[in-house]
């Protein structure tokens, strides 16, 4: 992760031309910023929910999960969970300032988010991401040959998430909660020091979040549960298809 922030921190080591989308070789710093939003915003942007909107999951009996508003220890406890010297997000607060005193960081932060959780409303700057590009192998002009490390991951479309967590019985206060979480989420491409304009995600869940995994894992284990519930339903004898 240091070699990484190192790295973010030296953008003009890397080749500064891109082309558009059409191949026309862009070099001024506006043209790469909105070629870099276009590209993200498309690879990232929302897509149609009505799919999964006609598909309504079945009536599942709630799981027992407390949903009470977190305690002061709660708080403390996942503010020491990160990793140290991660790289800070757009407010500029590393997690190392926090873990350095729990105890106040969590006295300050307490009701900030019993607020939010009361009132199923995220403060807008919670909602922010930065996407920082690092080059493949290959042509660097090509805005497709660059890996991402952005502040949501993989291609799960949002609709996906939460009809697979009221399949699962997860209760309804908490997928609210984090239906707002990405609500209106925006990102910004960070390109030689500069960020470009903000665009709305549709897919992925958050990276660097410690709900994101879970999340993942959830929806994972529902696609590979209905997959196999298929096979099994398949004309299958001696282990050949039918």
């Amino acid at each position: 992760m240091r070699e990484l922030y190192k790295i973010t921190k030296q953008p003009s080591n890397f080749n500064t031309v891109i082309k558009s989308k059409d191949g026309r070789p862009l070099t001024s710093s506006e043209e790469q910023l909105d070629r870099w939003k276009e590209h993200f915003s498309n690879l990232l942007g929302p897509i149609s929910e009505q799919n999964f909107d006609n598909d309504q999951p079945e009536p599942t009996i709630e799981m027992p999960i407390n949903c009470n508003t977190p305690t002061k220890t709660e708080i403390q406890k996942a503010i020491k969970t990160p990793k140290n010297n991660k790289a800070a997000g757009p407010d500029s607060v590393p997690a190392d300032l926090l873990k350095a005193d729990p105890r106040t960081a969590a006295d300050i932060l307490h009701p900030l988010i019993t607020r939010a959780w009361v009132s199923n409303i995220i403060p807008d700057e919670w909602k922010q991401g930065l996407i920082i590009k690092l080059p493949k192998k290959g042509d660097t002009t090509n805005c497709d040959n660059w890996r991402d490390f952005v502040k949501a991951f993989d291609s799960i479309p949002h609709a996906m998430v939460w009809k697979t967590l009221k399949e699962k019985g997860i209760p309804e206060k908490l997928i609210n909660i984090i239906k707002e979480l990405y609500r209106n989420t925006e990102c910004n491409v960070l390109h030689n020091g500069r960020t470009s304009d903000s665009f709305n995600l549709g897919i992925g869940v958050k990276q660097g979040c410690t709900l994101s995994p879970l999340l993942f894992n959830i929806v994972l284990d529902s696609v590979l549960t209905k997959a196999t519930a298929n096979i099994r339903g398949s004309n299958v004898c001696c282990g050949r298809w039918k």
